[in-house]
């Protein structure tokens, strides 16, 4: 995938629209010396094809969640959520969707 997008941690707080979703595997760099890893990246793309890409698990589960209530994307009118940061219980930082009426 090539193209200009914002990596959503950047944006958290901030509510964003959704109309499309793209889920590719991607190669990325490890830290720490370790290898590289295979990860499933999600690219949100909103009406007016802004771009947005993360690889959370748990913006997958969220985004699940709302396709099994409204129905697989394209959606129109475009889905709003907000992006949020939550807390596991093993001390790591998540990144996450939460749906605005």
């Amino acid at each position: 995938m090539t193209g200009d997008r914002l990596n959503l941690q950047d944006i958290v707080g901030s509510e964003i629209e959704v109309q499309h979703i793209i889920i590719h595997r991607r190669l990325v760099p490890a830290r720490d010396g370790k290898p590289a890893q295979q990860l499933t990246e999600i690219v949100l793309i909103a009406p007016n094809g802004e771009m947005y890409a993360t690889c959370s698990p748990f913006v997958a589960s969220a985004l699940s969640d709302w396709a099994t209530i409204v129905g697989d994307p394209p959606w129109s009118p475009a889905a709003k959520f907000v992006v949020s940061q939550r807390t596991t219980a093993q001390k790591r930082t998540m990144l996450y969707l939460t749906a605005v009426s």
